[in-house]
């Protein structure tokens, strides 16, 4: 999982939309096909956008979108915000789409479950703890569960298209509150669409890049 990790931040100019690694239609009911295609275009859009970006301001060509996202202090201020919202829409959403799969219920197990007690309490704890962060958001941007410089579980948020990889923190997994990731399905009940998401994570997955993260700690 790592490896799909690090292959969407080494993604060079030009930058391509990369194919859904699921049907469009496989996360209903919790995510209905019209909001994933709808969220997927979103994707699109931020690849044209870099795109752009790089054409009208050459000496980036050759940054990586890692590089714009750990670097972006070197960009001159008035293209800073400019190139983490179309760097980060694209590794905040091929990081999510990645992890997507059908409805399963399945339960997070293995070491990150076992770490996850052990710093909230119970499983359900901590999805109450995200879910709340999640909820705090005034406007738009991200809940994340991530590994701190320190190496520990924390759970955080970020605005717009920022990434914690931004912060010298690595994303584990994220929760996307921008409106057209669930205002089709649910208008304004943000709660039932934190509550759905959980359903159609590939924990597996998670787990498998928690570990990874670890190794390199």
């Amino acid at each position: 999982m790592k490896e799909t990790m690090d292959s969407i931040l080494d993604q060079k100019y030009p930058f391509v939309t990369t194919a859904m690694p699921i049907q469009f239609n496989e996360c209903t009911p919790n995510t209905s096909e019209a909001t994933l295609k709808n969220h997927y275009e979103y994707l699109n859009k931020y690849v044209n956008g870099l795109n752009k970006l790089m054409e009208e301001n050459e000496g980036y060509k050759s940054w990586s979108i890692k590089k714009i996202l750990t670097n972006y202090s070197q960009i001159p201020i008035d293209l800073e915000d400019d190139f983490i919202e179309n760097a980060g829409g694209i590794f905040n959403h091929e990081a999510l789409f990645g992890v997507l799969c059908k409805p399963n219920m399945k339960e997070i197990k293995g070491k990150l479950a076992d770490d996850l007690v052990r710093k909230y309490g119970s499983i359900e704890n901590f999805k109450t703890e995200i879910k709340q962060a999640a909820m705090d958001i005034i406007g738009v941007g991200y809940a994340c569960l991530v590994l701190d410089e320190n190496g520990e579980l924390t759970i955080i948020t970020v605005e717009n298209q920022e990434n914690p990889i931004m912060y010298g923190m690595k994303p584990i997994f994220m929760i996307d509150l921008w409106e057209h990731a669930y205002y089709l399905d649910v208008q304004v009940n943000k709660a039932k669409y934190l509550d759905d998401q959980f359903n159609i994570i590939d924990w597996d997955k998670i787990e498998q890049l928690y570990n990874d993260y670890l190794k390199e700690m």
